[in-house]
């Protein structure tokens, strides 16, 4: 299930109704999550063990943050560990829920892809970075006119706003894109610190985008909500979501 701009039908664009062919920009693309928690029977030891990961995770992103590419080689083995260590906690873990989002793909983020493509020059993307659309204040989806600075019918979630995880923003590495399809290099994932309700997920990207959550700066490339509706999370949780983005 994929959403397009609908030029000829803003309204349709804005609630996920598709138009005619001939009407699309072309621009198109879907979010999976997949919501994953301890099973009950190794809720002691998930537990026990969780701040260790949490530490882990910190200390991977930390380093890859800093490391020069050329020395990436040094801290392979730490990030060996971490896998494995990855690996034996989500062998006491089970699937919470698994969720398709098909997005709105805004003007702004269509304009933005559209003059790098056809006529940026030297140009290198800023982010993307992947954020998670809360149940806070929300009152009506994402529209194709929402932008980072302004989308009255939702917020973000992470600090300010249920469910909280552990920060930034999640920084999207590509992989080359095949059939005109484009997805991530590996799905990012939300390490889930506090309970609330997750609704949906968004891209943003461009002159000005960080990966500090709630910041307005950048452009709103595309954002969509879960099909099945709300979706629950408490601590603990991971959710990984992957975007496979077609033209």
């Amino acid at each position: 299930m994929k959403e397009s701009i609908n030029m000829g039908d803003a309204a349709n664009a804005s609630t996920g109704s598709t138009g005619s062919l001939s009407e699309r920009l072309g621009l198109t693309g879907t979010y999976h999550g997949v919501c994953r928690g301890y099973k009950d029977q190794h809720k002691a030891e998930y537990l026990k063990e969780f701040p260790r990961l949490q530490a882990m995770r910190s200390k991977r992103d930390h380093l890859l943050r800093y490391t020069p590419d050329f020395a990436k080689s040094m801290i392979a083995g730490f990030l060996k560990e971490l896998q494995e260590f990855e690996d034996f906690m989500e062998s006491m873990t089970e699937v919470k829920w698994d969720q398709y989002a098909p997005n709105v793909v805004t003007t702004v983020g269509a304009n933005l892809a559209l003059d790098t493509i056809l006529a940026g020059s030297a140009y290198t993307v800023t982010g993307p970075f992947m954020g998670l659309i809360g149940a806070v204040s929300y009152t009506g989806v994402p529209v194709i006119a929402d932008t980072m600075a302004s989308h009255g019918t939702w917020t973000e979630a992470g600090t300010a706003n249920a469910p909280t995880y552990t920060g930034p923003r999640k920084t999207i590495s590509w992989s080359a894109a095949s059939a005109k399809s484009k997805s991530p290099s590996s799905a990012p994932v939300f390490a889930i610190t506090g309970t609330g309700t997750a609704k949906g997920v968004f891209l943003v990207y461009g002159s000005g985008a960080v990966s500090t959550i709630d910041n307005t700066s950048g452009v709103l490339y595309s954002a969509g909500l879960f099909t099945g509706g709300d979706q629950a999370v408490v601590n603990t949780n991971t959710l990984t979501v992957t975007y496979a983005a077609t033209a």
